[in-house]
């Protein structure tokens, strides 16, 4: 082989290496510019998750407000409910106090009427 022949040669060859390396680094700088846009396209989606995890631990903070509120409300209408369960009680005893009276004295008015008849009777 001649000089020139080889010089040919390796100029072909030489060629051929630059196309490939420049193919290659066409394929990573693909590569890259895709894992680029998922990387931007995952940090959008990550600021997007940590807003929509903070608005829901804020409506979870809001939620557990209202139930501590609602367990008051309920407390206190179960100690009214009692109060007044005792109230009606003591009322419902006093009736029957009551009543016992009102039984009493009609059998003592009809005891004074019946002694004030039989002393009609005997004038």
């Amino acid at each position: 082989m001649s000089g020139g022949e080889l010089a040919a040669i390796l100029t072909a060859v030489g060629s051929l290496i630059v196309g490939l390396i420049g193919a290659v680094v066409a394929v990573l700088t693909a590569r890259s510019a895709a894992t680029k846009e998922e990387l931007e396209s995952l940090r959008k989606t990550l600021e997007a998750l940590q807003k929509e995890n903070a608005r829901l631990q804020a409506n979870l903070a809001r939620l557990e407000c209202e139930i501590e509120e609602r367990d008051r409300r309920i407390e206190v209408l179960e100690n009214s409910l009692e109060e007044a369960t005792e109230a009606r009680k003591g009322r419902e005893q006093r009736i029957k106090e009551l009543e016992s009276e009102v039984i009493e004295l009609n059998r003592k008015v009809g005891v004074l009427e019946t002694i004030k008849q039989k002393a009609r009777g005997g004038r």
